[in-house]
């Protein structure tokens, strides 16, 4: 007898040795491990594609800050203009 036959027809007797109450606990056992499991993955994919628009978001902030520092210097550079030119003004 094989190694693999040999594990096969051991399997095959435990199987028949346990009562079939046991038998049905069992298979429920194994169908809640099989649906966690895929809810898992499922879970695993949702945190994936949450990482990602997180760090998009976070890239999008950076840039948008940067922007607006830009502005705020610019804004800041057209404001000394304004003074100077108005102080050009009141001295003509």
């Amino acid at each position: 007898m094989a190694v693999s036959e040999g594990r096969a027809f051991v399997a095959e007797r435990r199987h028949r040795l346990v009562d079939p109450g046991h038998r049905s606990a069992n298979n429920e056992l194994r169908t809640t491990v099989i649906r966690l499991r895929r809810e898992i993955k499922n879970k695993q994919g949702h945190v994936g594609r949450l990482t990602i628009l997180v760090q998009q978001r976070s890239n999008t902030i950076d840039d948008l800050r940067g922007k607006l520092e830009q502005s705020r210097q610019q804004i800041q550079q057209l404001n000394e203009e304004a003074d100077h030119l108005a102080a050009l003004v009141r001295m003509s």
